[in-house]
C-alpha cells in the first residue's frame, strides 16, 4: 500500500541527515535510505508505433498504427495497469464494478479513439461485475510487454515515466487510482491521504518515484496475507 499526503505537520528529523554512500551489507535497522529523483527526458515521445503481423479474413496484413502519447493513452494505460488483462490471444479486458458506469464509458471511448477497435461488453449479474473487452493481437502485446501480464508485475511504462510532461503521468495515475486507489481524511481537516494497494512491487515504487518528483511525501507499507 502507497501513502500519498500533501501536507504533514509531523516533526522532520531527516532535514538534518546527512547524505553518504554505504554498502548494503552495511545498512542496519534503523537506517534510513534515500532513494535519488529518476531522471525526465528532454524530447517528450510524440507516439508509439505499434506494429502488425497478421492474417485476417484470408487476407495478410503488415502495418502499424501510430498512436499519439497524450494524456488519453496515459489515462487507458491507467485503467490497464489497474484493472486491464492482455491474453496472448489477442482479447483486452477492463473489469469493473457493475455501477460504474463512468469507468465503462471512458474505457470503450478511449479505446476506439485511440486504436480504433470494435469495443464489446459482458455484464455478470450475480457477481455485479462488467468486462470492457476488445480484440487486437498487436495491441494485447504491446500492452503486455510495456505494462506488465499481470497484477504481480503491472507497472508504468518507462516512457511515461521519463517523459517531462507532468499532465502524462496525472492522467495515467487517474486512471490507476480510480481502480485499485482510495482517499481517506480525518473530520476536521481540510487535509487527506490518498492510498493505493497493489500486489506489484515494481508499481508501488514507481509511484513513490512519481511523489519524489512532486516533492509528494510518501510512505510505501507491506502486509503479508496467510
Amino acid at each position: 500500500t502507497c501513502h500519498l499526503q500533501h501536507k504533514c505537520s509531523a516533526p522532520r528529523p531527516y532535514e538534518g541527515y546527512r547524505l553518504q554512500w554505504v554498502p548494503a551489507d552495511q545498512v542496519r535497522a534503523g537506517d534510513v535510505v534515500a532513494f535519488p529523483r529518476r531522471a525526465v527526458t528532454a524530447t517528450p515521445l510524440v507516439a508509439v508505433s505499434i506494429q502488425f503481423d497478421k492474417v485476417l479474413h484470408r487476407q495478410h496484413l503488415v502495418g502499424e498504427h501510430q498512436v499519439p502519447v497524450d494524456t488519453d493513452l496515459a489515462e487507458l494505460l491507467g485503467y490497464f495497469i489497474s484493472e486491464g488483462n492482455a491474453q496472448e490471444r489477442g482479447l483486452v479486458g477492463f473489469g469493473f464494478h457493475e455501477q460504474e458506469q463512468d469507468y465503462h464509458r471512458a474505457t470503450s471511448e478511449l479505446s476506439r479513439r485511440l486504436f480504433g477497435v470494435r469495443v464489446g461488453r459482458d455484464d455478470y449479474g450475480e457477481s455485479h461485475a462488467t468486462t470492457i473487452r476488445f480484440n487486437s493481437l498487436e495491441i494485447a502485446a504491446w500492452l503486455r510487454q510495456q505494462a506488465g501480464t499481470h497484477a504481480q508485475n503491472k507497472r508504468i511504462p518507462a516512457f511515461l515515466l521519463d517523459d517531462p510532461r507532468d499532465e502524462l503521468l496525472r492522467a495515467c495515475l487517474r486512471g490507476v487510482f480510480y481502480g485499485d486507489g482510495y482517499y481517506a481524511s480525518t473530520p476536521g481537516r481540510k487535509s487527506g491521504t490518498l492510498s493505493l494497494t497493489t500486489t506489484s512491487e515494481t508499481l508501488a515504487y514507481q509511484v513513490r518515484h512519481v511523489c519524489l518528483r512532486w516533492d509528494v511525501k510518501s510512505a510505501i507499507y507491506v502486509r503479508h496475507r496467510p
